[in-house]
C-alpha cells in the first residue's frame, strides 16, 4: 500500500502501520462508547485560572 506525497510521489506503508491504525481506530470507537455516557451535554472541559 502507498500514501500519495504532495510532490506527486508515494511512499510505502507498512503492514505494521496499517495494522496499528486499525487497533487504534477500533479503540477509539470502544472508548467513545464508553466515556460518552459519563458526559453530559453541558460539560466541559476544566482548566484552573
Amino acid at each position: 500500500m502507498f500514501i500519495p506525497k504532495e510532490d506527486g510521489s508515494e511512499r510505502g506503508l507498512s503492514i505494521i502501520c496499517l495494522e496499528d491504525k486499525i487497533v487504534q481506530q477500533a479503540m477509539v470507537q470502544v472508548l467513545n462508547q464508553i466515556y460518552e455516557t459519563d458526559f453530559l451535554g453541558i460539560s466541559y472541559g476544566f482548566r484552573p485560572e
